[in-house]
């Protein structure tokens, strides 16, 4: 089975269950060199996300799933793989019980700064909290958060 690493939106097992009811929460894990941003899809395209900015500083911390090879096919479906919006990358993350294999989406030309809704960022925030992630992350992300969408 694949393993998905969510480090945004679908940190909210809810979120995740919405698209991937089959999605199996497994381990919380850690992805070194990287922070959260938001970005738009593209210079030339609509909308915009979550993404991954390196940065040798931070670290994400992220929910690991197990899920079938059909859920991650409609998984891409739904993140816009298709339309170049994200594409899967391989990274190896850390858990407390060791290293781990994951796949997650970034995109693959990010366009720039992307102001994301209320209701895109609340299941990040709410999976945080629920995760019990650690309160320095938190706030973290929370500031990324509010930075990203004027408030």
């Amino acid at each position: 089975m694949p393993r998905y690493f969510a480090y945004c939106t679908l940190l909210d097992t809810d979120e995740m269950r919405r698209f991937c009811p089959h999605a199996e929460p497994t381990v919380v894990a850690r992805l070194s060199g990287y922070r959260v941003a938001f970005a738009h899809y593209g210079s030339d395209q609509p909308g915009g996300g979550c993404n991954l900015e390196a940065d040798a500083g931070h670290q994400i911390y992220g929910l690991v799933y197990e899920l079938s090879d059909a859920e991650y096919d409609e998984l891409d479906r739904i993140s816009g793989v298709d339309r170049g919006y994200y594409e899967r990358v391989a990274f190896t993350v850390t858990s407390d019980d060791g290293a781990l294999d994951v796949t997650t989406y970034v995109m693959p030309h990010p366009g720039g700064s992307f102001q994301p809704t209320t209701a895109y960022v609340r299941p990040i925030l709410a999976g945080a909290a629920a995760l019990n992630l650690p309160s320095e992350y938190q706030a973290a992300l929370t500031e990324t958060v509010r930075a990203a969408t004027g408030t």
